[in-house]
């Protein structure tokens, strides 16, 4: 691909390959700093690769597609960081940059070619309505805890292999947690309440200390200072069976915690304490009567080495105790030593059976 200046119909054809290599996600490091020497080489490069995005999005689904000019792409670049900005270049007016019929004949002739595979953008574009639509994404991989300081004052404190996206406005601060685990600490603002989104309820608060844990089908809230608001999202009940006879919504104060599962109700939470809840911030790991599985499962978030159950009996078998998160060998000795599991360790992987059950075959 020719980083000079050719006639119109050469560009277009290269903006139409580069549209379609960065697509499919194939360029090396190379290619990509060929790329962006293309792109800077002339303004009728970056014309041209927009005008083929202006009628891909043409070509696909509206609903799926945004609506955005190119000022307005070019101003949620400014947002994504790895998007290299190039120097303002005079140039025709916006409005001349729109594409002409027998343009979009021939742009459409030189992408026929990706019209059949149907995805929503390019990975460039999708990293700018990222940043532009969704906000700012934090996350954390196995045994790895971070704190992110928000634009509002707010902490929050990621445990290990968890994912939120911030999104702020002037009118509310709001966070989707998807899946993991997350201690917030609020900085108090009436005029913009404090949400935190999560698969099977919403948290609501203004100015208050609280643990979110939400792994699979289950979800916990502990608060440990102030007051939140946790509101249960809508769930279809089966034909024929009443409404649950329990609250959709639940006020929790400090030192008070409530769960749900995804098919049970919201309900306050008697046995843990909010102390358990948060005692992961310390590296601990606290269990109250936990089936065995969901107890390795916790621990395999935290340390390379991982540890499986080999038999149906002994996952549910119940666990109570407090452990140390990086130190998973403290597990290993208390099911040998007081629950008698049969260990058997290769390379990085425990695992553990039932002594009646007889040999491991993982």
């Amino acid at each position: 691909m020719s980083a000079e200046t050719p006639s119109l119909d050469r560009v277009a054809a290269e903006a139409a390959e580069w549209f379609t290599a960065i697509r499919t996600g194939g360029l090396s490091s190379g290619e990509r700093l060929r790329f962006a020497n293309w792109l800077e080489a002339s303004p009728l490069h970056v014309q041209e690769y927009l005008g083929v995005a202006e009628i891909w999005g043409a070509l696909s689904s509206a609903d799926v597609w945004p609506k955005a000019s190119a000022d307005e792409l070019i101003e949620a670049a400014r947002g994504a960081s790895n998007v290299v900005m190039l120097p303002r270049v005079p140039g025709p007016h916006p409005e001349a940059m729109r594409p002409a019929p027998k343009r979009i004949s021939r742009i459409k002739r030189s992408i026929a070619a990706v019209v059949s595979i149907v995805l929503l953008g390019t990975a460039l574009y999708g990293s700018m309505l990222l940043a532009r639509y969704e906000g700012h994404v934090y996350a954390t991989t196995r045994g790895e805890q971070r704190t992110v300081n928000l634009d509002d004052g707010s902490v929050v404190q990621l445990n290990a292999m968890s994912r939120i996206v911030v999104a702020f406005t002037a009118g509310e601060r709001r966070i989707k947690l998807k899946d993991g685990e997350a201690f917030f600490r609020v900085a108090h603002d009436t005029k913009r309440p404090f949400y935190v989104e999560t698969p099977f309820a919403t948290v609501r608060a203004v100015g208050t200390k609280f643990d979110v844990y939400s792994r699979g089908d289950r979800l916990r809230v502990a608060v440990v200072e102030g007051r939140v608001q946790v509101a249960a999202l809508d769930k279809e009940h089966e034909p024929g069976q009443p409404a649950p006879a329990v609250p959709a919504e639940l006020s929790v104060g400090a030192r008070e915690s409530v769960e749900m599962h995804a098919k049970g109700p919201l309900v306050r939470d008697d046995d843990h304490s909010t102390a358990d809840a948060t005692a992961w911030l310390q590296h601990r790991l606290v269990f109250q009567n936990e089936p065995l599985a969901d107890v390795i499962a916790e621990f395999n978030r935290y340390t390379a080495g991982q540890m499986r159950v080999m038999s149906s009996s002994l996952a549910t078998l119940r666990i109570s105790g407090t452990f140390d998160a990086e130190e998973p060998q403290t597990l290993t000795e208390y099911l040998e030593q007081v629950q008698h599991v049969k260990v058997l360790r290769r390379g990085s992987v425990t695992y553990f059976t039932s002594r009646k059950d007889g040999g491991i075959e993982p």
